[in-house]
């Protein structure tokens, strides 16, 4: 898991109106955003696969292509 270590910019009331985050922690969320992202497409095309064709077979099938 990700430690973050947020600070807040708020209002004169208090209320939180940003988050500010250190820079290395900022691209670790994106990072992982991104991983979760793809991650879920993965997930998706699988679903929606109409053929699939076993890892074997397809790297048969690139040597005979040259």
């Amino acid at each position: 898991m990700i430690k973050i270590h947020t600070r807040y910019i708020t209002d004169t009331k208090g209320k939180p109106l940003k988050v500010v985050l250190p820079v290395k922690e900022f691209k670790a969320l994106l990072g992982y955003l991104e991983d979760t992202e793809d991650a879920l497409e993965l997930e998706k095309s699988i679903k929606e696969a109409e053929e699939f064709i076993p890892w074997e077979g397809f790297k048969k099938e690139l040597k005979k292509r040259g």
